[in-house]
């Protein structure tokens, strides 16, 4: 996200709640950067598009291009988050749906969504064979 977008959420953020987490997008840059990142080395691979070309001169040129991804092991990252004392008590490992006092429904995070949620229900129905 460009760092305009990113001040602008910022501003938004702290008209709603009052404190964002950042002052600015500089901000989130620095903490990003002294971060410590573990033992989860980064791999890369390119990618090209494959599909079939438009016939004369108006190829995209997002169509010839190759493109480099950089990833860190998710496997190894989601290894690293869960030994870390700091996310202690702060991860949801199982779906929820929760409601504030009007009986409005109340989203945290993605294990509040109704994506997971509807998984959870799926698998729990498939598995009891209902």
């Amino acid at each position: 996200m460009p760092g305009t977008q990113i001040d602008e959420l910022l501003d938004i953020w702290a008209a709603k709640y009052e404190d964002p987490p950042f002052a600015d997008h500089k901000d989130l840059y620095r903490t990003i950067d002294s971060t410590a990142v573990g033992d989860a080395p980064w791999s890369s691979f390119s990618v090209t598009y494959s599909g079939p070309l438009p016939e004369g001169d108006d190829v995209p040129p997002w169509m010839l291009a190759e493109y480099e991804v950089w990833h860190r092991d998710p496997r190894v990252v989601l290894h690293q988050q869960l030994g870390n004392r700091d996310f202690d008590g702060g991860i949801h490992y199982a779906p929820f749906q929760e409601t504030d006092a009007n009986g409005e429904r109340r989203w945290q995070d993605v294990m509040s969504g109704n994506w997971i949620w509807k998984q959870a229900v799926s698998s729990f129905l498939m598995l009891s064979g209902r």
